[in-house]
């Protein structure tokens, strides 16, 4: 960039280097830099929505980062769940349970946003609906104990002791302090 300023996918390029940092300032400036010098606005979506994420800029990835027929499934289940974690952190958790599915129906593999859905749903009093997504994330990362944890009690709480029984007997067995 020092011998071209105007060099759009050098612009892209850092802009998501700094979302990777976790400086989102830095991040939308270069991404909104690169989508003047003529990037398309589907490259620079995600990681224009994530820097705003990180800036805590949750109405404006609302108002801004959209998802559109045209865009490709793989970019349009990312701007669901970048819009689903913004209105999560904006208190409106039935419209984010809305996008998160959305992403999820999108086929969205990431983990991350299996788990958010996962625990809204949870938090959401909605346990039956959470149970095949926390079965999933298990079977997803079967080393992080933490969802075998929560898959436990809430199966408790829906009202199988068998299951949650089942369910803390692995944990004990893979990892006996954690009880």
């Amino acid at each position: 960039l020092s011998q071209n300023p105007n060099n759009a996918q050098a612009r892209l390029v850092l802009g998501g280097i700094y979302v990777k940092l976790g400086n989102g300032l830095s991040a939308e400036k270069e991404l909104e830099h690169a989508q003047m010098l003529g990037v398309p606005r589907e490259s620079v979506l995600v990681p224009l929505g994530e820097s705003l994420l990180l800036q805590g800029k949750y109405e404006q990835i609302v108002a801004e980062i959209q998802s559109s027929d045209t865009l490709p499934s793989r970019i349009a289940a990312e701007v669901h769940a970048l819009r689903g974690k913004a209105l999560l952190r904006s208190d409106s958790k039935a419209e984010a349970i809305t996008h998160l599915q959305r992403a999820r129906d999108l086929k969205d593999g990431s983990l991350e946003t299996r788990k958010l859905h996962a625990f809204l749903l949870l938090d959401l009093g909605r346990i039956a609906d959470a149970l095949p997504h926390l079965r999933e994330l298990i079977a997803a990362a079967p080393e992080d104990l933490a969802h075998r944890e929560v898959l436990a009690r809430a199966l408790h709480i829906s009202g199988d002791p068998d299951g949650a029984i089942a369910e803390f007997a692995i944990l004990a067995e893979r990892q006996p302090d954690s009880l």
